[in-house]
């Protein structure tokens, strides 16, 4: 491998404790919210849903949603009251957004579904958690849990995750024909919770798919992407294949090998990683950005990707020497939408993914980024204008072609003064014009 002068050393820190501090603090906030609600303002409160469930299982939630008798007007007065900042973010379903000092707190009212039509429900305020938990997806969801720690499970949600069973409430079919993005939550829950749907389920999904047509592609793609993050996802993959439900929303996918789901594991954004490797036969930009827009993806979701397939195809081809991959880092580092440390972070553990036959030369890269990246960024001490001067041109192509050279060979190591980087030139000249 020729020499070449890469980027610095990238520190890795898993930040466990701190999530688990913060995750602390936000759990008391959230307490006190309920005991306002509760012991000053008589109005029934739990904690609802996710959080529930992870701190049965020993899990930092990611949020701590409330669910409370008292309506949504109501939940406002009080808080405001307080001095809160509240946002009425889905009030005509009864949700307020109270902000505290630690996070911001989801505060729902109690409700049943009057009519639902796959996609939006028409919702009534009710009094009773046993009916608010009847209309939710799964079972591991349904539970509610009070601020003294006792928990409200009618339906056999702590069951079925000592069990590690992945089941809707009541009925599947009838849960899905309410909302056909349960079918992607489900996919989700299974690859992150590694709960295993039971062969009635299963069926179900399989035979409602179809009706994903009706939901916007911004809910689809939040949730395959959060099929993609997860650290197991491949026997929920496995079945969104089998099933043919990928197909609806992205016919170009490929299925994805056990092995390149663990190399992927170790990627900053795995989710992308796995997204590019299921896009690796797209080689045209106009194509790859139809799929981007059909998606919904944002613009640096769209750009990262790029990144990802476009190095990745051309490290497979097997022209990649060292010097252009070094400047296909270039245009990953300069990109405005890939922030510092996406080649490191992401790329090189995506580049794991391609075949075999190219793993030293990405571990070579990988070693010559964590040391030497100021090098490989550093502006070579020619500029264009003395290019011009001695080799008496005129700005264009020609100039283009030389300064390339120049870089080249100072990566090389070929030069590393002015004076000598400008002998090169004159001895190159001829072998540049060609």
């Amino acid at each position: 491998m020729s020499k070449i002068c890469l980027y610095f050393t990238h520190n890795n820190q898993t930040g466990a404790s701190v999530s688990a501090i913060k995750t602390e603090q936000q759990y008391r906030e959230a307490l006190v919210l309920l005991t306002i609600l509760e012991e000053e303002n008589q109005l029934e409160t739990r904690f609802a849903g996710g959080c529930v469930r992870d701190r049965y299982l020993n899990q930092l939630p990611k949020d701590f949603d409330i669910a409370t008798v008292g309506h949504p007007q109501e939940v406002c007065r009080i808080f405001k009251q307080k001095g809160y900042r509240v946002i009425p973010t889905g009030i005509e379903h009864g949700t307020v957004s109270v902000i505290g000092k630690f996070g911001s707190y989801e505060i729902t009212t109690l409700r049943q579904d009057i009519e639902t039509d796959g996609r939006h429900a028409t919702v009534r305020f009710g009094q009773s958690f046993e009916e608010d938990a009847a209309r939710r997806d799964f079972t591991m969801n349904a539970m509610f849990e009070d601020r003294h720690g006792v928990i409200y499970d009618f339906f056999g949600g702590k069951q079925d995750l000592d069990r590690r069973q992945l089941q809707f409430v009541g009925n599947a079919t009838e849960r899905i024909r309410e909302d056909y993005l349960r079918i992607m939550r489900l996919y989700r829950f299974w690859a992150r919770m590694d709960c295993l749907p039971n062969e009635q389920t299963l069926t179900a999904v399989a035979e409602m798919g179809a009706g994903l047509a009706r939901i916007s592609q911004e809910r689809i793609t939040q949730e395959l992407m959060g099929i993609l993050a997860a650290t197991s996802p491949e026997q929920a993959l496995l079945h969104l294949f089998d099933s043919q439900i990928v197909k609806i929303f992205l016919p170009e996918a490929q299925r994805l090998t056990s092995e390149q789901l663990v190399r992927s594991q170790d990627s900053h954004e795995r989710h992308l990683s796995r997204l590019a490797l299921m896009l690796e036969q797209v080689h045209a930009d106009e194509q790859l950005t139809q799929i981007a827009k059909r998606l919904k993806l944002s613009n640096k979701q769209h750009t990262k990707l790029g990144c990802l397939i476009g190095t990745s195809q051309f490290l497979a081809s097997g022209s990649a020497s060292s010097i252009e991959t070094a400047e296909k880092m270039d245009l990953i580092d300069f990109c405005e939408t890939a922030e510092n440390g996406f080649f490191l972070k992401s790329v090189i553990p995506h580049w794991r993914c391609i075949e075999a036959i190219h793993t030293p030369l990405v571990r070579d890269f990988q070693l010559l980024e964590e040391t030497q990246r100021s090098l490989r960024l550093a502006k070579i001490p020619i500029e264009s204008k003395d290019v011009l001067i001695q080799l008496n041109l005129i700005p264009g192509p020609e100039l283009g072609q030389a300064l390339t050279q120049l870089k080249r060979s100072y990566r090389n190591g070929q030069w590393r003064s002015k004076d000598e980087g400008m002998r090169w030139l004159i001895e190159h000249r001829e072998s540049m014009s060609r």
